[in-house]
């Protein structure tokens, strides 16, 4: 984020097996995801939300400083 990338957390999806994937991305100021994860993104339906900084630092205030997932329904997957 400190590059002026924003923050996404959602789910990706395989073009080729269908799988789904909780998951956490980046998008660029042009709308193009980038994924320090998975390099390949071109293979991936990525659809998911913008999380604000500030909701970000409070839930890793909340947790002691460790970065995790914020909004609650990737809690319950992962």
């Amino acid at each position: 984020m400190q590059d002026g990338y924003q923050y996404v957390e959602g789910v990706i999806t395989s073009k080729n097996s269908g799988d789904k994937i909780s998951h956490a991305w980046n998008i660029d100021s042009n709308g193009r995801h980038i994924d320090f994860t998975l390099l390949e993104t071109a293979y991936y339906v990525y659809k998911g939300v913008i999380i604000p900084r500030h909701i970000l630092y409070q839930v890793g205030f909340k947790n002691g400083g460790i970065w995790y997932c914020c909004l609650p329904y990737l809690e319950l997957v992962l």
